[in-house]
């Protein structure tokens, strides 16, 4: 089988170069065989796609709120064209997240791993930096440490966040804050 033609031609990919490369027919594709669009009339399986490989390769630090910038961004609606002038909020994201059939993102994340393989040498693509962020709240008892105070709440209740940060898969950091700024 002849090798493709390498569409990513330096280090840092765009969202339309892996776009081009998978196809949006392939992901409409399986959201119509997953059912993953039914009964849903925004935020398509394809346009949460492009939402999450955008905000991914655009923002430093992800989360549902820049996703919901990213989403009303002029930049990003040439990516998604169908997105004129729609808004949406973070929690609808969210909701959409949660629902959208996890096999959808799982195989499309084995065909471009496999698109990708088949390009590209193991040694080429250690050659890419990858950086991934990940926060997490942790409840705490108030008489045993202070933390940040969780929304509106007259309960009292406490949290602590850690957040860690992977480079190629090697945590390079762990910071743990406890002050209600973060």
């Amino acid at each position: 089988m002849p090798k493709k033609q390498n569409i990513i031609s330096n280090k840092q990919v765009s969202v339309n170069d892996l776009l081009e490369l998978i196809g949006i027919s392939t992901i409409e594709t399986l959201a119509k065989t997953l059912g993953s669009d039914k009964w849903v009339p925004k935020l398509k399986t394809t346009t949460v796609f492009k939402l999450i490989l955008y905000s991914i390769l655009e923002t430093n630090q992800l989360s549902l709120r820049t996703m919901e910038e990213n989403y009303c961004s002029p930049i990003f609606k040439p990516i998604e064209e169908s997105l004129v002038d729609e808004r949406t909020a973070h929690s609808s994201i969210c909701d959409r997240l949660i629902n959208i059939d996890v096999r959808c993102f799982t195989q499309l994340y084995d065909k471009v791993y496999g698109l990708l393989s088949e390009q590209y040498a193991e040694k080429q693509l250690r050659d890419y930096n990858i950086k991934r962020y990940d926060s997490t709240m942790v409840a705490v008892f108030s008489h045993l440490l202070t933390g940040m105070k969780v929304g509106n709440s007259s309960k009292n209740k406490r949290q602590v966040k850690f957040s860690t940060t992977l480079e190629n898969d090697i945590q390079i950091q762990m910071s743990f804050f406890k002050d209600q700024a973060y």
